[in-house]
């Protein structure tokens, strides 16, 4: 099964670092915030999609 492709990546981490120790505008921190909703939906639907399939095949 292939892996999801992730918009969050070490730019993230950091930026995320950076409004912590230094703050940041309210439109970065929600940038920041949708990349991390977007990627836990992609990952979501990843494992909903594996789960699925796993159940299938132990059924049969």
């Amino acid at each position: 099964m292939p892996e999801p492709m992730l918009e969050a990546n070490e730019a993230t981490t950091v930026a995320i670092q950076d409004c912590l120790e230094e703050g940041c505008s309210v439109e970065a921190l929600m940038d920041l915030d949708g990349k991390l909703a977007r990627d836990e939906a992609r990952v979501k639907a990843m494992l909903d999609s594996l789960h699925d399939v796993q159940s299938k095949e132990y059924c049969e």
